[in-house]
């Protein structure tokens, strides 16, 4: 599928929105009529997809995406596992694509399924089994395949429509629930500073150098308290596995309670009084 390469540069530098057009309607043809001989081509047929979650010409982006759904829903079984990253991407570009809600919500919804696909060992050519033993270690396969579908999912909790958001939201700690109790303490580690508390990076970090407020101030009234009430219910339920990371916790909620604005203070403390009343139960005399 060499011959698909120079699609991918010209989809990418073309302004013309009719070849991009045709450049879409040539990918679909081919996986209709082409699926089982593609192989390595997925990773180029991605890209092409890829490139056009961003196109500013609505029908292009929604023909990309029906075919992105077809292939998860139809072929799945038809890609190679080294495929599987490109298609986790692909599917986090059209959830920030901000023509249409609706494309973001079912581009999360097929990023949920295809982490149950890859925690159940139906990755061609990928790992047997996320959790059992393979030859590469539990951080390796973190790293390779789970932390871009949470960072991802992560980045998403700050986008600027609401059901996004939520929904984005939703599903990254249903994940983190499900998937839990097979993680290993550095794993955990690295889910909390890089996935969860940088969620709040966003308020945190409001209103500096004269920023206005105005989109912080409807996050934390529609967003915030949602997000530490989860991250707070989170750790409570693996509080064995994460009691090593409160220190790190209760920093983010006495940083939001200090910052300079009540509504942020506010929330942050009760978040606090939360995580005593579910988790508390399980605090040793030091914590």
């Amino acid at each position: 599928m060499a011959f698909m390469k120079p699609f991918v540069v010209i989809i990418r530098n073309s302004k013309n929105p009719t070849i991009r057009a045709f450049i879409v309607d040539c990918i679909v043809q081919m996986i209709e009529s082409k699926v089982e001989s593609i192989k390595s081509g997925w990773r180029s047929v991605f890209m092409i997809l890829t490139t056009s979650a961003y196109d500013d010409v609505v029908s292009i982006s929604d023909v990309a995406f029906e075919n992105v759904e077809q292939v998860i829903l139809e072929h799945f079984d038809q890609m190679v596992g080294d495929c599987f990253m490109d298609c986790v991407n692909c599917l986090i570009a059209f959830a920030n694509n901000k023509i249409s809600p609706q494309t973001s919500l079912k581009a999360i919804a097929l990023l949920r399924i295809c982490e149950d696909r890859l925690a159940d060992g139906q990755i061609p050519g990928g790992i047997t089994k996320i959790g059992e033993n393979t030859d590469q270690s539990d951080l390796e396969v973190a790293e390779y395949y789970w932390f871009p579908m949470l960072v991802g999912l992560s980045d998403l909790t700050s986008d600027p429509r609401t059901e996004v958001r939520n929904c984005a939201l939703e599903v990254l700690f249903d994940l983190l629930k499900e998937r839990g109790k097979k993680n290993s303490g550095h794993f955990w580690d690295s889910v909390f500073h890089r996935v969860l508390f940088p969620i709040f990076d966003y308020v945190r970090h409001a209103g500096k150098d004269g920023e206005k407020l105005a989109s912080a101030d409807q996050w934390l009234r529609e967003t915030c308290i949602h997000s530490l009430q989860l991250l707070c219910d989170l750790f409570s339920s693996f509080y064995k596995e994460v009691s090593f990371l409160l220190p790190a916790l209760l920093g983010l909620l006495l940083d939001c309670a200090t910052r300079p604005y009540k509504t942020l203070a506010a929330i942050s403390m009760g978040a606090l009084v939360r995580l005593a009343e579910v988790g508390g139960h399980q605090f040793n005399d030091q914590d």
